[in-house]
């Protein structure tokens, strides 16, 4: 670590030789006659050239972002900002400057150098494996709200949705847990005690990112344990522009409850500035957002089988019924350094917190027991993270050497969660039928209050990262490079929790049958003071110091070497090969339990692609990934989560998961920066992770208990289709219209240590996943119309039992729309989840014909709002390139 300290001191402010991209094109007048002897020049630097007797330029320049200048006299100067990627080796830009006059210059770009999503389908087209981008120009105009939304709008990509909002990510149907999330390239931390391998995207909100790159295959320069693929969140960048945006919104929820008590609304804000501090020297942005939505949801929960009952004879209906108050805050600061068009370090600071209230109250109508019990929970929950990093690059001659540093952050406590339980006991439930709601009743009597439980969790996580690559080009023209680097990423994590359960008096509390009581109450609430219950000191306990807390490091040292050729324009190639050593500790915080584990491992990958045409590629890659255990999983303790009656059990045995991946893609870009791609793929899975769950009795009632554990194999199969195409080429009536449409098939099949389990899915693997998007964008009308459905296949969910229970398929619409009604101001308004369906699960069988397990539903929202973006405007004159 302090060697890398020592390089950024020494390097930072190098200013040497760099690596370069052609950048070339003519110059032309108003007539479109060329222009002789203009001066073409890299701001801040001796870079430069003349247009030739033809007009001609042709200058190198470094990979990042550089401010051309075009003069000549008599005519306005052109001044022009470009990003130059790693990929790009030769960029056409065009300019046609116009006489200088006293109302200023006009300034025309004619090139096809591309900005927006038109930039980055060129970045997705040259880049050496398979990815895709997506522009903030594009995802702005979608209904979306965090960045599960916006990413499934991609490709091969699918969500998982928590109290009906989006929060995990799974790239071609792959479960969570084997896709790598990131922000600027560096690794985020998980939000969920229970999920330690898959991050949550509910909490940063979409208005602070700008571009997505979903990767589908791997290069040796990345982290091995992208099975499924890796995304990368790339957040709003300084530029040397004055740009402003502010917006706010009022919206509410539709679905109603007897129960209620949240507020529907929903209330949005957000807004960023980036603005140049000193020429070419400091840029600097701010940007930040506030959401603030209430909402209910009803849950209905059929149980099964379990002790006293034969075989799919029902044993307990829980129906639940959800308030939800969620508020998250986000925020970002990024600064910039260029002293030199050679050198950069940018600083970057993420913050984005969630504080969540929640009210559930849960009938249980237990037939085996002769019972009906009647449950309110009421408990705050905040998750945050805070992101760090530090990214520097340095360019000499035919040599790139960028390293970079980040600190992550996450933490999730719920500190006062308080459990209230009544009771009755129950002779006939002929009353409630076979669909009972939380409302329902099987008496008419009062329910008595016989148990209270008070609840705490605390985690924390962080992550540190220290990292350096070195590129070395190897031609001339750097159609050609070898790159090394070498990766230390620590993880480190600690957990506790507890749930103490008082057994209360008779007499102290009642409430009237189909009702809940001390609805909101915490434990210092006067409510519950006044059930005169032994809790003094109960408040101040430390979960760290009860049975189950842990703390666990993981530490993995990577290094790779990679060869990317271009061996003719039709023609190239990435091949590497990467090492990762891992090292896990875990240890009890209250006993002498621990773990050790220590393992290697060598990666080899390959990506080649072949150019039919300037259109038309091919792409073909093989390689290897790993898989690590969740470290919930491998910790031998029970984790309860007594509110829905759930243990997750670690298992020690748990080893990881390695696949062998093999990719074929087709792709086409097309007129108006379209793109059609279809693209087959192969996983084979050696001990892949399967998750098993069966009833047991704790605390006089039964409890879910999940395990995971490896099968012996599995194999997953499928394909995808991609389009994003403008329908101007049909006939000038459709310019305005876009659409944006993905399809993903897969076929899964796992070998289980119990041959009556083989030829099960991989769970959380949908068979069929799409989306289809429908853009009106029309400038003249200064209006633009969203509409966008999403599609999920069933899911298995777990084996319950030794019986797979399934999760229906699921469709999902919404609807946007913007309308300018100023020169800088415009309406827009948001329709989410209009569908509303009802998201069920289902025990055995094909949908429709399995046996109802459980069913939810989350209902529909709306938000209207005012967006003030007055236009972009380069501080020191000119105006940045526009696409023709």
């Amino acid at each position: 670590m302090r060697l890398i300290y020592l390089l950024l001191s020494l390097l930072i402010f190098s200013t040497l030789g760099a690596q370069h991209a052609d950048i070339h094109g003519m110059v032309t007048d108003e007539n479109g006659e060329p222009l002789i002897g203009v001066t073409v020049q890299i701001k801040n630097s001796v870079v430069g050239d003349q247009t030739d007797l033809d007009g001609h330029y042709d200058i190198e320049a470094p990979t990042g972002r550089i401010r051309l200048l075009f003069s000549y006299v008599g005519y306005g100067d052109v001044d022009t900002t470009l990003t130059v990627a790693l990929e790009e080796t030769k960029i056409e830009l065009n300019v046609s400057m116009q006489p200088f006059t006293f109302r200023g210059p006009q300034v025309v770009v004619i090139g096809r150098r591309a900005v927006g999503q038109a930039q980055a389908l060129k970045i997705q087209q040259s880049s050496p494996q398979q990815v895709s981008i997506l522009h903030a120009e594009v995802f702005n105009k979608y209904p979306d709200v965090s960045l599960a939304e916006t990413v499934q709008r991609m490709p091969g990509v699918t969500i998982s949705r928590r109290q009906g909002e989006a929060e995990f990510v799974q790239v071609r149907g792959i479960p969570k847990e084997l896709t790598i999330i990131s922000l600027n390239g560096q690794r985020l931390p998980s939000l969920r005690a229970e999920a330690d391998r898959a991050t949550s995207l509910d909490l940063i909100q979409t208005n602070l990112i700008e571009e997505v790159y979903v990767h589908k295959t791997r290069t040796a320069s990345m982290d091995a344990d992208a099975i499924g693929g890796s995304i990368d969140f790339r957040i709003r960048q300084p530029e040397d522009k004055l740009e402003l945006l502010l917006q706010g919104g009022l919206g509410s929820n539709f679905q109603d409850s007897d129960l209620r008590m949240v507020n529907r609304g929903v209330q949005q804000l957000g807004g960023f500035i980036n603005s140049e501090l000193s020429e070419e020297k400091v840029i600097a942005l701010a940007a930040g957002s506030y959401f603030r939505n209430g909402r209910n949801n009803d849950e209905r929960l059929t149980e099964r089988g379990f002790t006293g009952t034969e075989g799919d004879a029902v044993f307990r209906y829980r129906p639940t019924d959800t308030d939800r108050l969620a508020e998250k805050i986000g925020a970002i600061g990024s600064i910039e350094l260029r002293p030199s068009i050679y050198n950069s370090l940018r600083l970057t600071y993420n913050f984005s917190r969630s504080n969540d209230e929640f009210v559930q109250r849960q009938a249980t109508f237990d037939l085996d027991r002769n019972r009906e019990l009647r449950e309110t929970t009421n408990w705050q929950e905040t998750r945050s993270i805070n992101l760090v990093t530090l990214e520097v690059e340095n360019n000499f001659d035919r040599l790139k050497l960028d390293y970079a540093l980040s600190f992550a952050r996450s933490a999730e406590d719920i500190d006062d969660r308080t459990r209230f339980r009544y009771e009755k006991a129950v002779d006939d439930f002929s009353s409630i039928g076979d669909n009972p709601s939380a409302t329902s009743s099987a008496t008419d009597s009062e329910l008595e209050l016989r148990r209270f439980a008070f609840e705490k969790l605390n985690l924390t996580e962080n992550i540190a990262i220290g990292g350096a690559n070195l590129t070395f080009f190897t031609s001339e023209l750097q159609s050609s490079f070898l790159k090394a680097g070498i990766r230390y990423r620590i993880k480190d994590r600690r957990f506790g929790a507890f749930a103490d359960v008082l057994q209360v008096e008779p007499g102290t509390s009642r409430i009237q049958a189909g009702s809940f009581g001390l609805e909101g109450q915490g434990i210092g609430s006067e409510a519950v003071r006044n059930l005169n219950l032994s809790i003094d000191g109960l408040a101040d306990t430390d979960p760290f110091e009860r049975e189950g807390a842990y703390e666990s490091e993981e530490e993995i040292l990577g290094g790779y070497l990679e060869y990317r050729a271009n061996w003719s324009s039709k023609f190239s190639s990435s091949v590497g090969l990467r090492y990762e050593g891992t090292e896990l500790e875990y240890r009890s915080l209250n006993n002498t339990d621990s773990i050790l584990l220590n393992y290697g491992n060598l990666f080899p990958s390959l990506n080649l692609t072949y150019r039919v045409d300037k259109q038309r590629q091919l792409r073909l890659a093989y390689y290897e990934a790993i898989a690590r255990p969740a470290y919930a999983q491998l910790f031998p303790t029970d984790q309860i989560q007594s509110g829905n009656r759930t243990i997750l059990r670690g298992n020690a045995a748990g080893t990881p998961v390695s696949s062998r991946n093999f990719d074929l893609a087709y792709e086409r870009y097309g007129r108006r920066d379209g793109l059609f791609s279809l693209a087959g793929y192969v996983k084979l899975l050696d001990d892949p992770f399967v998750r098993e769950a069966r009833y047991e009795e704790l605390a006089d009632a039964p409890f879910l208990v999940t395990t995971v554990v490896n099968a012996k194999s599995a194999i997953i199969a499928g394909f995808e289709i991609g389009i994003y195409q403008n329908f101007g080429f049909v006939g000038p009536a459709l310019r305005h219209f876009n659409v944006n449409a993905t399809y993903n098939f897969n076929r899964s099949n796992v070998e289980s240590n119990d041959p009556d389990q083989d030829g099960l899915p991989v769970a959380g693997s949908p068979r069929q996943s799409g989306n289809l998007s429908i853009v009106y964008n029309n400038p003249n009308q200064r209006l633009t119309f969203v509409l966008a459905a999403n599609y999920r296949d069933r899911t298995l969910v777990r084996l319950q039992d030794g019986a797979p229970i399934f999760q229906e398929n699921v469709l999902n619409l919404d609807i946007s729309a913007d309308i300018n009604l100023f020169k800088d101001i415009s309406l827009y308004g948001r329709l989410n989840n209009l569908t509303n369906p009802v998201i069920r699960e289902f025990r055995d069988g094909e949908p429709g014909k399995g046996i109802p397990y459980s069913s939810q539903q989350y209902g529909s929202w709306a938000v209207v709002g005012l967006r003030w973006r007055p236009e972009s405007k380069q501080q020191q004159g000119g105006l940045f390139p526009t696409e023709d």
